[in-house]
């Protein structure tokens, strides 16, 4: 038998509350949660870490300005890029079934011609294309990186920044294909979908918790990073008579001359430039191998190939991050290492 001292509720079975038992003896970390995002599926992992730490600073520790404090500390992270793309994977499951070569199957296509023979039926034209992850699912079977999609298959994707004025689903990508891209994220998409959830709790606790979303009063840490922004086909056309590629150097970013992977002031360097980047192989080697024996102990294979796809599993992309990553690394050494001038 228990009762709930430390209660907050939402609204109609959405809640939150402390085990406390007829001892009065309370359970450490024993939070009863219902309805709210930490137990949803289609939710950001860093939005469910940082729920968790909030309502366990509310609930157990009634540090409220820790909690607080928490709230602040996570917006300024995101806004600094330090949160890893793994973190940021909404995943959400197919209504319909995408196959070649429609990519939708007979009841989509004839809810598209109920929609043109009675449109007070359906207010939102085309409603059903607009969702992320459908467009991301499209898109692999369109890729050839899968066959078919069945309904109820959980899709992955993030949303990155894009050209301004395009539809939600043109900004959804595969989380890999993000990275290996090094596609820059929509950060302000990210902290409007851990607005309200947040809202929901702290305004029980603390007066105008909208005020923490006033990105005002964080400071942006300037940081040289380089990003790719995906651009449709028609403003590609448009935009290349203007841009010109160049190649860079992989010390300081200057332009270097072609099929030379460091330029004329760096070239003096190129003994240290080579030993930085080995230790960047290094670490990068150890890092992989730690996930990836993660995957060979959880498939109880310790000495074969991984060969998971769990798109839902956070170490997943932790592993095929890892791998990007090190392959990178021994190309950009190699071009160092083999370079003559």
């Amino acid at each position: 038998m228990y009762q709930f001292p430390f209660f907050v509720s939402m609204q109609k079975n959405v809640y939150v509350g402390i085990y406390l038992w007829e001892e009065t003896k309370l359970v450490a970390d024993k939070i009863e949660q219902k309805g709210i995002c930490t137990v949803r599926r289609d939710n950001t992992q860093f939005l469910r870490d940082m729920l968790n730490q909030v309502l366990h600073e509310i609930l157990i520790e009634q540090n409220n300005k820790k909690a607080v404090s928490i709230v602040k500390e996570k917006i300024q992270q995101l806004l600094n890029g330090e949160i890893n793309i793994s973190n940021l994977i909404i995943s959400k499951s197919l209504s319909i079934k995408i196959q070649e070569p429609d990519f939708v199957d007979e009841d989509l296509i004839n809810k598209e011609e109920e929609f043109h023979s009675y449109p007070d039926k359906y207010h939102d034209t085309n409603d059903f294309r607009k969702q992320p992850h459908v467009k991301v699912a499209q898109d692999k079977v369109k890729n050839k990186q899968s066959n078919t999609f069945q309904k109820g298959d959980r899709i992955s994707y993030v949303i990155v920044e894009n050209i301004p004025g395009q539809q939600l689903s043109e900004n959804a990508q595969d989380p890999l294909e993000a990275f290996k891209n090094n596609y820059k994220l929509n950060i302000q998409y990210y902290i409007n979908q851990i607005k309200i959830p947040i809202i929901h709790i702290l305004e029980h606790i603390i007066p105008n918790p909208e005020a923490l979303f006033n990105l005002n009063q964080y400071t942006s840490v300037p940081k040289k990073t380089f990003c790719n922004v995906v651009q449709n086909n028609g403003s590609k056309k448009a935009l290349n008579k203007y841009l010109k590629k160049r190649i860079t150097c992989v010390n300081c970013r200057d332009e270097v001359p072609i099929n030379k992977p460091v330029c004329f002031n760096c070239r003096s360097q190129q003994s240290e430039i080579l030993f930085k980047i080995s230790q960047q192989l290094i670490n990068s080697q150890s890092r992989f191998q730690k996930y990836n024996m993660i995957c060979q102990q959880c498939q109880q294979s310790q000495f074969d190939q991984v060969i998971c796809k769990n798109e839902e599993c956070h170490t997943y992309y932790k592993r095929n991050q890892e791998q990007i990553i090190l392959q990178n690394t021994w190309d950009k050494y190699d071009q160092i290492y083999y370079c003559e001038w």
